[in-house]
C-alpha cells in the first residue's frame, strides 16, 4: 500500500473539518450528519472513516481545532516588545477565527453540545482555562513594559482583569451568533478603556 504522508493525512482532516464547519453554520450541528459531510467535503465516505469513526469524532476535532488553538496568539503577543496594545492582542484573537464561525453561531453550538457531551464540555473548559492564563500573562507583560508598573503588582491587577477580559470576549461571541453585523471592531474600544482604566487605578 502506498505511504501516506503526515502532510496528506493534515491536509484531509481539514478538509473534512472545513466541510463540518461550513455545514454546521447551514443546518445546525444537532441536524448534522456525516452524508451531509460527505458531500460537502467531495470525500468517499471510506477516505472520511479513515480519520474519523463517526460524527462526534468529527464534531470533537472540529471543536478542539476552533476553541483549543487561540490562546496562543496572546501568548506571542506577551512577547514581543514593544508589547502590543490590548485592542491590537485581541484583534488578532479574532481575526485568526474561521468565516462563519461566530457569524453563523457556531461558536455557540459548540458551547451548548458541551452541556451534554462530557468530551467538548472537558475540551471547552481547558480552552477557557487556558485562555484566562494567556490573557493574565498578556496583561501581566504590558502593565509592565508599556505603563511602567512593578512585576508583582502587575500580575495582581493582570489576574483581577483577565476574566472580564475573556468573558467580553465570549460576550462579543454570543452576540456575534445571534444578532447580525456584529463585529469584533466594536468591541475593541471596550477592551482598551478596560485595560487603561485598570492600568490608571493602580497608579490613583
Amino acid at each position: 500500500m502506498p505511504v501516506v504522508s503526515e502532510d496528506h493525512r493534515a491536509a484531509q482532516r481539514a478538509r473534512v473539518l472545513a466541510a463540518t464547519l461550513e455545514v454546521a453554520g447551514r443546518k445546525g450541528l444537532s441536524r448534522l450528519a456525516m452524508s451531509d459531510i460527505i458531500a460537502t467535503s467531495g470525500m468517499s465516505a471510506g477516505a472520511i472513516y479513515a480519520y474519523f469513526a463517526g460524527k462526534d469524532d468529527v464534531v470533537y476535532a472540529l471543536a478542539e481545532s476552533l476553541i483549543g488553538g487561540r490562546v496562543d496568539v496572546l501568548r506571542e503577543a506577551a512577547t514581543e516588545r514593544p508589547v502590543p496594545p490590548p485592542e491590537e492582542a485581541y484583534r488578532r484573537l479574532f481575526v485568526g477565527l474561521p468565516e462563519g464561525f461566530v457569524s453563523d453561531g457556531v461558536v455557540l453550538q459548540i458551547w451548548a453540545e458541551g452541556t451534554a457531551n462530557p468530551r467538548i464540555r472537558a475540551l471547552a473548559r481547558r480552552a477557557i482555562e487556558d485562555l484566562h492564563a494567556s490573557a493574565a500573562n498578556y496583561l501581566q507583560a504590558w502593565l509592565t513594559h508599556e505603563r511602567g508598573h512593578p512585576p508583582a503588582a502587575a500580575a495582581a491587577l493582570a489576574e483581577a482583569t483577565a476574566p472580564a477580559l475573556v468573558a467580553l470576549a465570549q460576550g462579543f461571541m454570543v452576540q456575534g451568533g445571534l444578532i447580525e453585523n456584529v463585529h469584533a471592531t466594536r468591541l475593541l474600544p471596550s477592551i482598551r478603556a478596560i485595560a487603561e482604566a485598570v492600568a490608571a487605578s493602580a497608579r490613583a
